[in-house]
């Protein structure tokens, strides 16, 4: 294609001038906080085929439907270390953030191919940070085999999410799994344990009284039906 500029300049117009700098500068994401450490794994199914799954590095995988290990305070900001146990490179997103790359690096560990747990995490050389094509906000970021990734967000909307592999077969076979922000005070989550039992049910509407509460508060939840619900407490960094 080609443009050909036939008319003169008309003087009486004023000159556009470019500025200086097109956005203000990239402010990298700061925490006290102790990174996530979670894992992506392949494994194999009942009947051999490849299963893909999340995890930590503390429990091994986990399932879609088991109980959340991801909590996070509403406006708190984290590091996750995601490390890629499999053989291939996944690109990971976070729904409802924007994330930072800190930086990748290379590692060893002796895997359990039933649990996924890894144990006796060994770092390789030095971190590689961010070129020109990753320094941005994101919302996904690729993990290469044998690598952490390490990034950075700040979790500013309260709800229930999910991370998982951006390849749609991973993401549709249990490579997904949910996590929590918090409203700012709250650090009461409940869930329920017996899904027989609870079958059909639609909410559990938890309630902390007052909420933000500070010593002493009521927890209320209702049930559509009777069912046993565990009531777990955190503290601000997210300990049990």
């Amino acid at each position: 294609m080609a443009f050909r500029i036939t008319k003169p300049l008309n003087a009486a117009l004023p000159m556009t001038n470019l500025p200086a700098a097109l956005r203000p500068p990239i402010v990298p994401l700061q925490t006290s906080s102790q990174p996530r450490k979670l894992i992506l794994f392949e494994g194999q199914d009942e009947i051999g085929r490849l299963k893909t799954m999340l995890g930590t590095v503390e429990e091994g995988v986990k399932s879609y439907h088991e109980p959340v290990t991801e909590i996070v305070q509403q406006n708190n900001t984290e590091i996750w270390e995601i490390y890629n146990l499999t053989p291939d490179a996944h690109p990971v997103h976070l729904h409802m953030v924007t994330m930072q790359l800190v930086n990748r690096q290379k590692f060893r560990a002796n895997v359990d191919m039933v649990t996924g747990q890894p144990s006796g995490i060994r770092f390789q050389g030095q971190p590689t940070t961010a070129d020109a094509s990753e320094a941005g906000w994101k919302d996904t970021y690729i993990s290469y085999p044998g690598e952490v990734l390490r990034v950075i967000a700040k979790f500013d909307l309260a709800g229930k999410y999910v991370w998982h592999c951006h390849i749609l077969s991973h993401e549709d076979h249990e490579m997904m799994r949910p996590y929590v922000v918090e409203k700012a005070g709250n650090l009461v989550t409940a869930k329920v344990v017996d899904n027989e039992a609870t079958e059909g049910l639609s909410s559990l509407n938890l309630q902390t009284v007052p909420n933000p509460f500070a010593g002493s508060f009521q927890l209320r939840y209702q049930l559509d039906k009777p069912a046993n619900v565990v009531v777990t407490i955190y503290d601000e960094k997210g300990a049990v």
